[in-house]
C-alpha cells in the first residue's frame, strides 16, 4: 500500500508486516503505520518495520534549503534512481527552475541564461566526477 485510501483494501484478521521503499516520507510511514496499528484486530499480528534510509531523510531538508538559495539547479542523477526522483521533487517544490540531467550533454544553455547563481546537487549515489563534468559544460556554455 501506498497511502492511507489503500488500507482498505487489507484484510485486518491477517498478519500485516510493514517495511518502506528507503525513499519514502518518513512522516507518512510513521503516519500509515498508526493506521494500521489502530485497525489491525489482533495487535501481535502486526509488525513495523522502519526501513526508511537515515541518510535520505537527513539529506532532504539540506537540499531544499540548497535548492531555494540559487537561482536554478541542475540535479545530476540516473533517471531510474528513486533516490534521485525523490530529492529532485523535493528541489523542485522550492525552486521550479530545477532541472534534470543524466549526464553533461543533457544540460540547456536556456536553463542557465541570466541565471547568477547555479547549483549543482545530485542523488546520494551520483558520483562528485560526474557533477564536475556537469559543472565544466556550464562553463563552457
Amino acid at each position: 500500500i501506498e497511502k492511507k485510501e489503500d488500507l482498505d483494501k487489507l484484510d485486518f484478521g491477517k498478519a500485516i508486516v510493514m517495511f518502506s521503499q528507503t525513499t519514502k516520507s518518513k512522516a507518512a510511514y510513521m503516519e500509515l503505520g498508526e493506521m494500521l496499528q489502530a485497525r489491525i484486530e489482533r495487535p501481535e499480528l502486526f509488525e513495523y518495520h522502519n526501513t526508511i534510509c537515515q541518510q535520505f531523510g537527513n539529506r532532504m531538508p539540506k537540499i531544499k534549503e540548497f535548492a531555494s538559495a540559487h537561482d536554478c539547479i541542475i540535479f545530476v542523477s540516473d533517471a531510474k534512481s528513486s533516490n534521485g526522483k525523490a530529492l529532485f521533487k523535493a528541489c523542485e517544490e522550492v525552486n521550479p527552475a530545477s532541472h534534470f540531467v543524466s549526464g553533461p550533454q543533457d544540460v540547456e544553455a536556456a536553463w542557465i541564461e541570466g541565471k547568477n547563481n547555479i547549483g549543482i546537487c545530485g542523488a546520494t549515489s551520483t558520483p562528485a566526477w560526474l557533477m564536475e563534468q556537469v559543472k565544466d559544460k556550464i562553463a563552457q556554455l
